[in-house]
């Protein structure tokens, strides 16, 4: 991650979260492998709308059944499960914001951008629920 984004590896706030694993004041660095889950969740959930948009039938029908899979089962799982996890790496980002590299700036535009999530995540998943409820 200090390679992708250009950063110096970052110190520990405390001991006891270094101990439950929040190793840097990052955002991303928090997160770990679920930032590389989350983001091949996006890349098939945008693949899979691009399937159930084609002209071709059999292509179309299995965009539509991936996309119900993504949806329905795996991602929403990741997100329930994860849900402490991102809510306190996102925090601890918020707390020590900084703008000096690129780095440093996109870990702040994406723990701004996970809080707004946070918070809107939860009405998202009741409406979600309540829409699909006779379906699920």
């Amino acid at each position: 991650m200090d390679w992708l984004f250009g950063m110096e590896p970052g110190e520990p706030i405390n001991n006891t979260l270094e101990t439950a694993g929040f190793e840097s004041p990052h955002f991303v660095h928090n997160l770990g492998t679920i930032a590389l889950f989350i983001s091949l969740y996006f890349v098939q959930l945008a693949f899979s709308r691009m399937c159930s948009n084609s002209c071709i039938l059999s292509v179309e029908e299995f965009g539509r059944s991936w996309w119900r899979r993504l949806v329905f089962g795996s991602m929403t799982a990741l997100i329930v499960e994860s849900y402490f996890v991102l809510a306190v790496s996102c925090l601890l980002n918020l707390v020590r914001m900084t703008w000096g590299s690129f780095g440093e700036v996109c870990m702040s535009l994406l723990s701004i951008g996970c809080f707004v999530l946070l918070i809107g995540f939860p009405v998202g998943y009741y409406c979600f629920l309540r829409k699909y409820f006779e379906f699920l």
